[in-house]
């Protein structure tokens, strides 16, 4: 491992608003990795937080010498990880949610499979979900899991992704693509997402391939607001809001709305056979089709709107 921190090899980015409480639970699973602190960084990004996330982040800045904090003054993840990026010392950049806690091995992994796999432009691990509180009855088990198995490998661009709160990009190909897309990605209370999905289609795009690698393991934080009906069923909306720059779509009008007819269909045909569940588990695995397929519609207006005005 190399022993200067001007020279690091690994640049771990934590992106932060309004969470300190949090983001000292992630800081204090760092800088308790196996991994000699002298191998990476750790840049924190605060988002123009207004809770004491500044002077936390100052605190752990002071006692740990790879560790730094700046401030991103322009609201939005997009634009904290960019930010993150281009002040990265190191040859990859990680990327770890602020309510994300790294298994003890997460960085040793990470080097090991550096070290064997210097090809791989982008790559990332699973990641199991946590509860300050308990969990209702009803909500869907699967939620807030990631997990593509016990095998390392490369994965389908067409269906499989890694996620934004737990994945390493080489940080020449972060400069060749200009990093993330900026209108994308949740923004304050704004809720949206796709921006490490759309980078991860032109990496591909490029001749990349994207590495699942399940040693480097998180826990990822559900908290008690998104156990809810309605937040899982506006996550779904801005999911499929989202998707349409996500994934360069030039559906017409007319495939839109063949989308939405699926939805119904498909919530008609699924009701019966979902009976068993509890109820608002029921109406969720039932509504996301056509909830999903209604928010793409609307983006379409909403991109033919813009594109009149």
């Amino acid at each position: 491992m190399l022993t200067k921190l001007n020279c690091v090899r690994l640049s771990i980015v934590v992106c932060t608003y309004n969470r300190s409480k949090l983001l000292q639970r992630c800081l204090n699973a760092l800088v308790n990795q196996s991994a000699s602190t002298d191998s990476f960084e750790v840049i924190i990004i605060d988002n123009n937080s207004t809770d004491d996330t500044l002077a936390i982040s100052a605190e752990y800045a002071q006692n740990y010498k790879n560790i730094r904090c700046l401030k991103e003054d322009r609201i939005g993840l997009s634009h904290a990880r960019n930010r993150g990026w281009r002040e990265a010392k190191g040859t990859y950049v990680a990327y770890l949610d602020d309510d994300a806690e790294p298994v003890d091995s997460w960085l040793s992994t990470i080097f090991d499979f550096v070290g064997r796999r210097p090809d791989v432009v982008m790559f990332g691990g699973p990641y199991v979900s946590f509860s300050l509180t308990s969990r209702p009855y009803w909500f869907p088990p699967e939620y807030g899991v990631m997990d593509f198995g016990a095998v390392e490998r490369s994965l389908d661009i067409r269906t499989e992704f890694v996620e934004g709160l737990n994945m390493v990009i080489r940080k020449d190909e972060l400069e060749k693509s200009e990093g993330f897309h900026s209108d994308l990605g949740m923004s304050g209370t704004k809720v949206y997402y796709g921006e490490e999905t759309r980078l991860q289609i032109l990496l591909s795009r490029e001749g990349h391939t994207i590495y699942y690698v399940p040693g480097m393991a998180v826990r990822h934080l559900l908290p008690a607001y998104k156990m809810s009906l309605l937040w899982l069923l506006k996550s779904v909306y801005a999911n499929g809001r989202s998707s349409c720059l996500t994934f360069d779509s030039n559906r017409t009008l007319l495939q839109h709305m063949m989308g939405v007819a699926y939805g119904i269909y498909f919530f008609f045909n699924t009701l019966p056979q979902q009976l068993g569940q509890p109820l608002k588990r029921l109406i969720y695995y039932s509504l996301r089709p056509i909830i999903s397929e209604c928010g793409a519609l609307v983006e379409f207006f909403v991109r033919l709107w813009r594109g009149k005005s």
